[in-house]
């Protein structure tokens, strides 16, 4: 985030999201956990903004979607 916080964590190789990534929201508290492996994605869990899990259809995870990183 702008203010420095962390707002995802992962690993990236060749370009591509791979293993586990964990997403935050601004205040803190875990968002995502979701898991890439051989350009798929799988999710682990959502979490809504006070902590509490989310159903997999409440927040769609189309924002964390792209499997490619292209550097600045």
């Amino acid at each position: 985030f702008p203010d420095g916080q962390i707002e995802k964590q992962g690993t990236f190789r060749g370009g591509d999201f791979v293993g586990r990534w964990v997403f935050w929201h601004r205040n803190g508290q875990r968002k995502a956990e979701v898991e890439y492996r051989d350009g798929n994605r799988t999710e682990i869990g959502k979490w809504n903004e006070r902590g509490e899990p989310l159903h997999a259809a409440a927040d769609p995870l189309d924002s964390y979607a792209p499997l490619r990183f292209s550097p600045r």
